[in-house]
């Protein structure tokens, strides 16, 4: 995942930032759901925390499918997602 970058050395690529995001991103959800776990959002307590999820879709080169992930994502937004039980390591 990510396009290479070339650089002075020409037998090794270097690679943009997407891996070290999404890691950064991961890192975020886990926290936040951490934090829900601790004071989650329900009807008595509006002011609580809300579980996320990161969702990372493929969209094709130049994001060429991009319209119809976008239409799975906005069908499947309206489905509820189990509250997260598992936790994956970093």
């Amino acid at each position: 995942m990510g396009s290479d970058v070339r650089g002075a050395d020409l037998e090794r690529p270097q690679f943009n930032g997407v891996i070290p995001e999404l890691r950064g991103i991961r890192l975020a959800q886990l926290r936040l759901n951490q934090l829900a776990d601790a004071d989650p959002r329900n009807r008595e307590n509006l002011d609580g925390n809300v579980y996320i999820r990161v969702d990372v879709r493929e969209a094709g080169e130049h994001f060429r499918d991009a319209p119809t992930t976008a239409g799975e994502v906005a069908r499947q937004s309206g489905q509820k997602v189990p509250s997260p039980t598992t936790r994956c390591s970093p």
